[in-house]
């Protein structure tokens, strides 16, 4: 039996509204689909396309509000929605988590939660009704598209400079100085490239020192950095199946200086964008280079997630700085430099939001 799309609604407390519930019932929706707004220029009998953008949405239904006291459930509903920012939360058939259609890749149709910002535009106040409930009319202004958000975090660890030559290998045969393995792509290991056993061919004459980080609804992955003395490299991948351009926030923790990016992505010929700060982090802060945000930041935080100073003027200039998630693989490498006996692993982070028009 299908079970019903379920929402939620997280408030800016982070409290959690479930409003698929025999006491508060989301219905009768409106606007999940999506709509463009492009620019054309004609050229004889044909038109190119000079701009394109996702047209500002409205989702509008109503919330049916049962209990002892449906206007005491109405005037909690609206103090809850006020408590911004607000975000929405949709799966579109939870009875389908974690299994796949359209396609190997795709997991729109499953049971994985996407979520959207969101803010009330109106919501109406009736009577309450013969069957004793409000049945209130709402309109939510979208803020942004759907996404799916994704945390990867790296756990560094030490190895020897002679364990750089032939450690890994690409599929094309060429070494890999900085330990970056494409995990779909591996002709070494054997069994399921989910299972952390895939990899024990490496164990044979080093440590392990590549951890991945599986869930099966999701589909990316975690390749940890080593640290050779001096200089430190830190490598991380996501995989997107949308073809959306998608936000990234990279966290990268101290103590580490004048830090270095690289995003790469599988098919294209070298790197798709570069960017840096000159700037030493100390131990307890972190750098977040962050295009989720409004106006974009390069800024020191706390680990505490806590906003210390902007370094925006030392960042590079003449490179692109942001990253934004492509469709297909996309890998960050991150290099920096350490004092000459600081040992430290340098861990980073990277919070992705992948787009999607409509799921």
């Amino acid at each position: 039996m299908r079970t019903p799309r379920h929402f939620t609604l997280r408030n800016g407390s982070g409290d959690i509204c479930n409003i698929t519930t025999t006491s508060i019932l989301f219905h009768d929706l409106n606007g999940l689909g999506y709509e463009r707004e492009d620019a054309y220029r004609r050229v004889g009998d044909r038109f190119v396309l000079v701009a394109s953008g996702l047209r500002q949405q409205t989702i509008s239904g109503k919330v049916a509000l049962t209990g002892d006291d449906p206007y005491e459930s109405y005037f909690n509903f609206v103090q809850f929605c006020n408590n911004t920012p607000l975000i929405l939360i949709y799966q579109p058939n939870p009875s389908m988590e974690g299994q796949k259609h359209i396609g190997e890749t795709t997991d729109i149709v499953s049971g994985i939660p996407y979520e959207r910002n969101v803010r009330v535009r109106r919501m109406e106040k009736t009577e309450i009704n013969q069957y004793g409930y409000l049945d209130v009319g709402i309109e939510f202004d979208c803020l942004t598209p759907w996404y799916k958000p994704i945390e990867v975090i790296t756990d560094p660890t030490d190895t020897d400079d002679d364990m750089i030559e032939d450690f890994f290998t690409f599929n094309d045969g060429t070494p890999d100085n900085y330990g970056i393995w494409p995990i779909e792509e591996a002709s070494h290991g054997q069994g399921n490239p989910h299972d952390l056993g895939y990899y024990e061919f490496i164990t044979d004459h080093y440590e392990r020192t590549s951890d991945t980080v599986f869930n099966p609804n999701k589909t990316y992955y975690l390749e940890s950095g080593f640290n050779f003395g001096k200089d430190v490299t830190m490598n991380s991948i996501i995989d997107s199946n949308s073809y959306n351009e998608s936000p990234c926030r990279l966290c990268i923790y101290g103590p580490i200086s004048n830090p270095r990016w690289t995003h790469y992505i599988e098919g294209y010929s070298g790197p798709y964008a570069t960017g840096g700060v000159d700037v030493t982090i100390p131990d307890g802060r972190m750098l977040v280079v962050d295009n989720s945000t409004d106006p974009y930041e390069i800024s020191i935080y706390t680990t505490d997630n806590v906003f210390v100073e902007s370094v925006y003027q030392n960042s590079l200039f003449d490179t692109e700085r942001f990253i934004d998630i492509q469709y297909g693989r996309n890998q960050i490498r991150v290099t920096g430099t350490l004092d000459e006996d600081n040992n430290a692993k340098v861990p980073i982070k990277l919070e992705a939001k992948i787009y999607y028009d409509s799921v």
